[in-house]
């Protein structure tokens, strides 16, 4: 779309990274920060209001970009949250199994 020369300013002013964030990511086959796709999402915004009179198919482009990204974040954050609670869930069936085995151990 033109709107970066290159993937250095890419990271740097869209990102708000370092010029080898992308390369590191790729590297350690990592994906992003949820922080740098909401960075990433809120530019996007921007700049489809921005388009929004002018040039209506690099707005809708940009609007489905930020969408793609904020998609990623509430997948990302569900995920988190539903393994935490699984997480606590085993953890409490393990103390309830421990608590059961004292007991029939002291009973038995």
């Amino acid at each position: 779309m033109g709107l970066v020369h290159s993937r250095r300013e890419f990271c740097e002013q869209w990102l708000g990274r370092q010029e080898g964030y992308i390369r590191t990511l790729r590297f350690y086959r990592y994906q992003p920060s949820v922080y740098v796709l909401a960075v990433l999402a809120n530019r996007l915004d921007h700049y489809a209001r921005h388009f929004s009179q002018s040039d209506v198919a690099s707005q809708g482009r940009l609007e489905t970009l930020c969408g793609d990204c904020w998609r990623d974040i509430e997948q990302r954050s569900r995920l988190a949250w539903m393994r935490a609670e699984a997480s606590r869930s085993r953890e409490r069936r393990q103390g309830d199994d421990v608590e059961t085995q004292h007991k029939e151990s002291v009973n038995g």
